[in-house]
């Protein structure tokens, strides 16, 4: 089984009237590299998009019962040219300007960069789930 949980990331300056355009990066990525479930931590019940939602990271991580966490975060512990996917995955990003707090099963990856620059989220999950689909 793979999932993804994502952090969005109420802004008061956000425009949420195009929160389907934003959501559909992570979306479309999911459907092309056979992640069977999204859930969305959304803390500000922002999101109106009728996708499964958690107020927090323990609450999302229920819907994975079984599965290893795995953060994709610049700071990660793992390379993911050596990572090696766990078979149950659930796949974090975000929040961009925060941590959450991991569960002690948890694993770690980032992705190598040219230059030192963080990839937005989205393009990260879609790295990293393309890498997936590529090894296993």
């Amino acid at each position: 089984m793979v999932g993804v949980v994502f952090h969005w990331d109420a802004k008061p300056y956000f425009d949420y009237s195009h929160q389907r355009l934003w959501y559909q990066q992570y979306e479309y990525s999911c459907r092309a590299f056979e992640a069977e479930k999204i859930v969305v931590v959304d803390p500000a019940d922002a999101v109106s998009l009728g996708i499964s939602k958690a107020r927090n990271l323990e609450t999302a991580l229920r819907f994975f019962t079984g599965a290893t966490p795995v953060l994709i975060h610049a700071s990660g512990k793992e390379e993911l040219s050596g990572f090696i996917h766990p078979i149950d995955a659930v796949y974090i990003v975000g929040p961009d300007y925060g941590s959450f707090d991991l569960p002690e099963n948890s694993k770690s990856v980032r992705i190598p960069v040219a230059r030192p620059v963080e990839l937005w989220a989205a393009t990260a999950l879609s790295i990293v789930l393309y890498d997936r689909y590529l090894r296993t």
